[in-house]
């Protein structure tokens, strides 16, 4: 589980990266200027990080400005047109059925943000243990290649009769 404290720090670290992807800064690192009070020395890096944090808060608090449903997906691939559906006349339709439109990608649920993160370790788990099945088969082959080359320097050749 994602605890306050780390979301806070990912959300610094991100602002600190994009700070300092124009450039090397005028008085070093973005990092060396944080004060003790979480705050930054330059007061431009103040005003900064605390747009950062409004518009990163803003983003999770995005409400849905439309819905459809797997049907109208289904017609918009095959004819080229489908129903977006107002939040407003969606008082009968069935919510298991509903698929939120939001203005930007709605925010991952922790459930969601926990199941991905399961997932990426699951598959770099599968890759490692992809990576040593061929490492052993890279070994395998190259032992077949010398036992190959071993044999054929030690058979006879056959010897021809000139009688």
């Amino acid at each position: 589980m994602i605890t306050d404290k780390q979301a806070h720090d990912e959300l610094r670290t991100k602002f600190e990266q994009w700070v300092e992807s124009d450039g090397p800064l005028p008085c070093g690192g973005i990092k060396k200027q944080r004060t003790s009070g979480g705050g930054y020395s330059l007061q431009a890096y103040n005003y900064a990080w605390e747009a950062w944090k409004a518009s990163a808060a803003e983003t999770l608090n995005v409400p849905p400005v439309a819905w459809t449903d797997a049907e109208e997906l289904r017609d918009l691939e095959k004819d080229g047109c489908g129903a977006m559906l107002s939040i407003g006349n969606c008082k009968g339709a069935d919510p298991r059925r509903q698929i939120l439109l939001f203005t930007r990608p709605a925010p991952l649920r922790d459930t969601e943000r926990q199941e991905l993160k399961q997932r990426i370790a699951e598959m770099e788990i599968e890759l490692s243990v992809k990576d040593a099945v061929i490492i052993e088969l890279r070994q395998q082959y190259s032992r077949l290649q010398e036992a190959r080359y071993d044999t054929s320097c030690r058979t006879p050749s056959p010897a021809q009769d000139n009688s």
